[in-house]
C-alpha cells in the first residue's frame, strides 16, 4: 500500500452535504445585515424557557416583579441561546460569528443576523427560504419579514 492510500484510508470521510456546516468569513464592518428583528417580549419569552430549564419551578415561585427582574438578569444568556436554537434547528443555516446586533438599546430590539454584506462569500451565502420559514415559526415570529436593515456603530 502507498503512503497516499494509507493517508486517504486512515483520515476520516469527509462529512456528507448535509451535515457540512456554513461558515462564511465576516469583514469588520457591515452596513446592512439580513435577518429577524427580536422584541424585548421575544427575548422574555425565550428567557423564561431558559430559566424554566435551568431551575424548574422557580419562577412560579417568585413575584412577577422578581420573576421579571430574574429573566431580565439572564438576558445574555438568552440571547446567546437564539444562536444555538437556529443553529441545531437548522443546520443549514450559515454559521456567522457576529450573528446578534443591537438595533435599539432604549427598545431592547436586537438583530438575529442570518448574512451580512461585510464580505461577498457572506453577503451571497446561500440561505433556504424554507429555513427562514422555520427560524420564524421556531421563534414565534411568524408574522415579522426576514429582511435587509442598516446597521452601525462598528467603530
Amino acid at each position: 500500500m502507498s503512503r497516499s492510500d494509507a493517508a486517504s484510508s486512515s483520515a476520516s470521510p469527509p462529512s456528507p452535504p448535509s451535515q457540512q456546516v456554513l461558515v462564511p468569513e465576516q469583514g469588520k464592518y457591515p452596513s446592512r445585515a439580513y435577518g429577524i428583528l427580536l422584541d424585548a417580549e421575544c427575548i422574555h419569552y425565550w428567557g423564561t424557557q431558559l430559566y424554566d430549564k435551568v431551575r424548574p419551578g422557580r419562577l412560579s415561585t417568585m413575584s412577577p416583579e422578581e420573576a421579571r427582574k430574574t429573566v431580565f438578569g439572564i438576558r445574555g444568556a438568552t440571547l446567546a441561546e437564539f444562536s444555538r436554537l437556529v443553529y441545531d434547528a437548522f443546520p443549514k443555516v450559515p454559521r456567522l460569528r457576529r450573528n446578534l446586533i443591537l438595533m435599539d438599546d432604549a427598545e431592547a430590539t436586537w438583530l438575529l443576523v442570518l448574512k451580512d454584506n461585510s464580505t461577498y462569500s457572506c453577503r451571497h451565502a446561500y440561505l433556504d427560504p424554507e429555513d427562514v420559514i422555520g427560524i420564524k415559526k421556531l421563534l414565534g415570529l411568524q408574522r415579522q419579514a426576514a429582511k435587509w436593515y442598516s446597521v452601525s456603530g462598528y467603530d
